[in-house]
């Protein structure tokens, strides 16, 4: 109906090993979304430059994931679930819901891991993963809202140095001139 509509695809989120029917890589628990199963099965759209696969990412203090929450554990775990899909050039994945009230340093790392992640898997071609923060506003959740109270100002300062580094910066080569 709308060949320039962009179609955004989820893993199923898997926190225990997946079966072996599922067509889900054995032993991968992905508690982000688990897209292994593109491996096999890829998504065919007539139009293929519109796919764009989507994962969660949170910190064991949300997700209550028993797997490693930063450093080489996290970064391998998202290599074998949908990091790979990016590293070789198949489609762009965003990382559509990411957060944490930052409370605590296990989560910290997890959101440096994580930014740093995003940053170094973009091929030197293209745009960086990008990823959407939860959630703007002041609603008592888990995690907290970004703000503390409506109005500007008001903001979390763990969590905005975290969402003031998902801004888009597009890379200087690829800028577009006015009227591109």
């Amino acid at each position: 109906v709308d060949p320039g509509a962009l179609i955004i695809v989820e893993g199923p989120q898997n926190y225990q090993v997946p079966a072996a029917e599922s067509g889900l890589a054995a032993g991968v628990p992905a508690p982000e979304g688990n897209l292994t199963g593109i491996a096999t099965d890829p998504i065919v759209l007539t139009v293929s430059d519109k796919l764009v696969y989507s994962v969660h990412e949170y910190p064991n203090a949300i997700a209550k994931f028993p797997g490693p929450d930063s450093g080489a554990g996290l970064v391998a775990r998202m290599n074998r679930t949908w990091g790979w899909i990016v590293r070789d050039g198949i489609a762009p994945v965003w990382i559509g819901e990411m957060g944490s009230s930052m409370r605590i340093s296990a989560s910290r790392a997890w959101a440096h891991t994580v930014l740093d992640y995003m940053r170094q898997l973009t091929p030197p071609s293209s745009q960086p993963v990008g990823g959407s923060w939860w959630h703007i506003g002041v609603a008592p959740d888990d995690p907290d809202g970004l703000q503390t109270a409506w109005g500007a100002d008001h903001y979390r300062a763990g969590q905005l140095a975290v969402t003031d580094q998902l801004l888009f910066h597009p890379h200087a080569a690829r800028r577009c001139s006015p009227g591109q």
